[in-house]
């Protein structure tokens, strides 16, 4: 075998280049040996799969640039909070448990309750408040002095030398008929209330999601299905999938967050569409939203204890006025307080009109990330309560 360099020059210039057009003598001038470079040829499907890496890099770094910086903002969040059981909601809150949810610091005592330890039998000379609801009530998003419930018993406590308890059995997702069926699976009147403080949250209370729908995302499964119709584009992003990349990945949650907001009109008016529509005469989610609401004040009335439901109003459009709210929801105000126009022991208390009178808008009143009501929104619900319990000796 001929181990010239004439040859190897030949045989590693067609095995590199696939070239056969070289000379076995090499160049012999400088226009030829210019022409003799060897031209480098890449299919496309490697230039495509490249490209392809390059980008990713590029998305990996700048995901990882995202998170040294915290950006967008990721509310810390423990685990172990819940345990599925068979109650009303298909889970309860771990008793004992301590640690951080959307952000904010969450005890849960041994009865698996948010908030400090209390006594099953009533200390002598004390006033004892139960509230029950959902997300509203139990305070997501705020630090466990935040609470309307507890920012109330604050302001009351010491009032003509009172001794003022509160207790808070609120339970993310709730709501009214599980409420009506967790109050006797817990016997929580057996704590011997003085009153209790059901928080009817309009967004949701009367819809029927039970336990299927609980952990079906931020929207929940009907309003979803809402959303899908009306764009492609929100079909992508309020799928489950979607959501769980959104919860992982910050460059997704960015893309989240710029949908939500080029949509946010229509998010709104369907939001509202689908709310109002689980409030209609006849509808299977009014009649047992109506009868549960019945169901907590047949409870109440049969111990003696005053029952006060407080109308949380359906936080529009981000940055809106209350003055802004709409016709149609102000009308389900009424209709609610219509359920109890004949009972006596009972007071519906339309949170609506103290927030319109702040004159602050929902984004005032939000807590940026997660969208729940901040601490100043418990602040101003604690006040008309306490003021409320006044107005019933209490």
């Amino acid at each position: 075998m001929n181990f010239s360099p004439s040859n190897l020059y030949l045989r590693l210039n067609r095995l590199v280049f696939g070239r056969r057009n070289a000379s076995p003598e090499g160049p012999t001038t400088e226009a030829e040996a210019e022409r003799e470079k060897p031209e480098i040829r890449i299919s496309r499907t490697k230039q495509f799969l490249f490209s392809l890496i390059i980008f990713a890099v590029f998305l990996c770094l700048l995901e990882g640039a995202l998170r040294l910086l915290n950006l967008p903002p990721k509310l810390k969040q423990d685990t172990g909070l819940m345990y599925r059981t068979k109650n009303a909601m298909g889970f309860d809150y771990t008793p004992g448990w301590s640690g951080y949810l959307a952000g904010a610091m969450v005890s849960i005592n041994s009865f698996g309750f948010r908030g400090k330890e209390f006594s099953p039998a009533k200390p002598p000379g004390t006033v004892r408040i139960l509230g029950i609801g959902d997300s509203f009530t139990f305070g997501m998003a705020v630090g466990d002095t935040d609470p309307f419930l507890v920012q109330m018993e604050k302001m009351l406590d010491g009032n003509e030398g009172r001794r003022y308890e509160s207790i808070n059995a609120g339970h993310q997702g709730m709501n009214t008929r599980q409420e009506y069926q967790y109050m006797k699976e817990r016997d929580l009147l057996g704590l011997e209330p003085d009153a209790v403080i059901l928080g009817f949250t309009m967004h949701n209370d009367a819809h029927l999601g039970g336990k299927k729908d609980s952990g079906s995302g931020k929207y929940g499964k009907i309003l979803k299905k809402e959303l899908s119709r009306a764009s492609p584009i929100l079909r992508v992003t309020t799928s489950g999938s979607f959501e769980n990349l959104s919860d992982t990945y910050r460059l997704v949650k960015i893309l989240d967050s710029g949908v939500n907001w080029i949509y946010q009109d229509t998010i709104t008016e369907i939001s509202y569409r689908t709310i109002l529509e689980h409030y209609q005469d006849g509808s299977k989610s009014w009649k047992v939203c109506r009868d549960s609401l019945l169901g907590i004040y047949e409870l109440c009335r049969e111990k003696d204890i005053p029952l006060i439901v407080a109308l949380f109003p359906i936080f529009n459009k981000v940055g809106e006025s209350f003055d802004d709210y709409p016709e149609e929801a102000l009308k389900l105000h009424d209709k609610l307080e219509a359920v109890f126009a004949d009972k006596s022991g009972v007071r519906v208390v339309a949170i609506y009109d103290d927030l319109v009178l702040t004159g602050l808008s929902t984004s005032e009143l939000r807590v940026p990330v997660d969208g729940h009501p901040n601490r100043l929104w418990h602040e101003i619900i604690a006040r008309r309560l306490a003021s409320t319990l006044k107005e019933l000796g209490l």
